[in-house]
């Protein structure tokens, strides 16, 4: 190999991120101009360094956002199995129309849904993220069955689990799942923005479900000041937030498919429809309560909820 050729070779190499054996390398490198050599290695040793941060950085985000993950997987599995058991317990109920069958309908579906997308992909975690957000959405609908219980003897657990909204984390889940389908981006700007929403979406998560908790099972003097972030009332800022933080989730989705090979660009496209399709008219209603509390009295929420569910 001549000089100018090997030259090109480790200025490819560098380029490539690829990680080079200088020692092994230097008799090889004899030959070639000292000085390019020198700034090679400099330039290697700065881009095996920045790796190595990046690589640590990852480990640790993929670590604290795995165990948010599983903390909020097992808290709404365990509110769902509840709300299994009021589904059995109280089926009179749900029959009778007591209990809106569209709960119990969204509850099932989603809930099995999202346990089975889990439970059967261990490895791939595209598939993980979607089964958790399967799991944030019907313990949304779980609330009807919990109340069901009081007075059996599953009272005090469903007491318990009741203000434990997980769907306060529906924003990191579906970031979450963006983040990861196809894949993680690549691009330092898509990178970013990801992560960015990743973080405020954690925060606003742990920020709606510790207040809600705290407003749910306590009786601090304090709990007066949460009362913003009420899941429990449509006109406050606790879904308006959620779904502020959500929303851009769509738009990143599609704008990161730019950098994407054409087969991947396609499947985003059929997953933004069918999700924009699917969640469309409920993000419709759920911003609109807040402006027109008509919506969610109890004569209209039934019709909604049949409206909502056919579409």
């Amino acid at each position: 190999m001549s000089d100018e050729e090997l030259s090109e070779s480790l200025a490819a190499a560098d380029a490539d991120h690829a990680s080079i054996d200088w020692r092994q390398s230097s008799e090889r490198l004899q030959a070639a101009d000292p000085e390019l050599v020198h700034s090679l290695q400099v330039i290697s040793a700065i881009g095996e360094a920045r790796r190595a941060r990046v690589v640590a950085d990852q480990t640790r985000s993929a670590r604290v956002l795995r165990g948010l993950s599983l903390a909020v997987a097992t808290i709404t599995i365990g509110k769902l199995a509840l709300a299994a058991v009021g589904l059995i317990a109280r089926w009179e109920l749900v029959s009778s129309g007591e209990i809106p069958w569209a709960s119990s309908l969204n509850v099932a579906l989603f809930g099995l849904t999202g346990v089975l997308l889990m439970a059967g992909s261990t490895r791939d975690r595209r598939v993980q993220a979607l089964g958790l957000l399967f799991l944030v959405i019907a313990s949304a609908f779980a609330g009807p069955l919990l109340v069901a219980l009081k007075g059996t003897g599953w009272s005090g657990l469903a007491t318990t689990f009741t203000p434990l909204y997980g769907e306060a984390f529906l924003a990191l889940a579906l970031w979450q799942f963006v983040w990861l389908f196809p894949r993680v981006p690549k691009p330092r700007w898509a990178r970013l923005i990801g992560k960015i929403f990743l973080v405020g979406s954690g925060a606003l998560g742990l920020t709606l479900f510790a207040a809600n908790a705290v407003l749910g099972l306590t009786t601090l003097p304090t709990a007066a000041a949460l009362r913003i972030f009420d899941r429990t009332t449509s006109t406050v800022l606790y879904w308006p937030l959620l779904f502020a933080v959500a929303a851009p989730a769509i738009p990143y989705l599609i704008w990161k498919s730019r950098v994407e090979t054409a087969a991947n660009r396609l499947k985003i496209t059929w997953f933004v429809a069918s999700l924009g399709l699917a969640l469309s008219p409920m993000l419709t209603a759920v911003l609109l309560t807040p402006f027109v509390p008509t919506l969610g009295s109890p004569e209209w929420r039934t019709s909604v909820g049949a409206i909502l569910y056919i579409a």
